[in-house]
């Protein structure tokens, strides 16, 4: 993006053109590793081919997740509308405050990720025990980092927007929008990390179903009945925070459900 923006000036082009070919070299360098990785993660290009049972796995798992995704942007588009009644800056000042807010969700997803990584693994290797101390570790991580760094970048907001905009009017826009979202991210990793610890244990249509009705759902009927009385913009921004704790919350619940199903004790142990 700066080479292209600052040496070539190709303007909003040459931003996308960026990303992707950043995304192919990175793919490159990606395959290139596992070409000469000599641990069992080489990949072997003449080994290629469709094994049918893995592949039906990992469509379980992978399709609703990619869907849940997809219809995510539903919600999205009708709030980015709505937000867009308010005019051009509260457009610029909302979008310079998801860029700011995006670095800590990063964060978040980090341990979305790795407790859907560790949560699989000791699934797949029947250390059950192992299982709910992933949870636990994944929802004290997200509440730590997250709540500091939410609260943190809230805090620093009218410095950090400068990096973006210079216009005060939008700055205050910016500010407005992370007091409401960015302040309480902490609930959209708890429920990230639930969602992850689910899907690791094979369970992903329930969580796919539960997020969409509970964020994608309960965001648009709040926008067709309370916002449509209080047409403000913090009435908009406050049903995210309310979206990720009660879908956070049901998403607790179907886990100590479906968890019912693991055995208390590892396998290891029961021999």
């Amino acid at each position: 993006n700066i080479i292209i923006e600052m040496v070539f000036h190709m303007g909003v082009a040459g931003v996308a053109l960026a990303t992707i070919l950043s995304q192919v070299i990175s793919a490159g360098l990606v395959v290139m590793c596992l070409l000469r990785s000599h641990s069992c993660i080489r990949l072997h290009l003449q080994q290629l081919k469709i094994h049918k049972g893995i592949l039906v796995e990992i469509a379980k798992v992978g399709l609703p997740a990619g869907l849940q995704g997809m219809l995510f942007n539903i919600s999205n588009v009708l709030i980015q509308s709505s937000i867009n009644s308010f005019g051009e800056l509260a457009m610029a000042g909302n979008s310079a405050g998801g860029n700011i807010e995006g670095f800590v969700s990063i964060c978040n997803n980090a341990i979305h990720q790795a407790a859907l990584c560790f949560t699989s693994q000791n699934y797949g290797a029947k250390t059950y025990s192992r299982i709910r101390r992933v949870r636990n570790m994944g929802l004290m991580l997200v509440t730590v980092i997250g709540g500091v760094l939410g609260v943190a970048v809230t805090l620093g907001a009218p410095v950090l927007l400068k990096l973006y905009v210079s216009d005060p009017v939008v700055i205050q826009y910016g500010i407005r929008k992370m007091q409401f979202t960015t302040a309480f991210i902490l609930f959209a990793g708890m429920l990230d990390v639930m969602v992850g610890c689910l899907r690791g244990i094979g369970s992903s249509l329930l969580p796919m179903m539960v997020s969409l009705a509970g964020a994608c759902g309960f965001r648009l009927i709040w926008i067709f009945t309370v916002f449509q009385q209080f047409r403000t913009l913090e009435i908009l921004y406050v049903s995210y925070p309310i979206s990720w704790a009660l879908t956070g919350l049901v998403q607790f619940i179907c886990f100590l459900i479906v968890s019912r199903k693991i055995p208390k004790v590892d396998m290891e142990e029961t021999v």
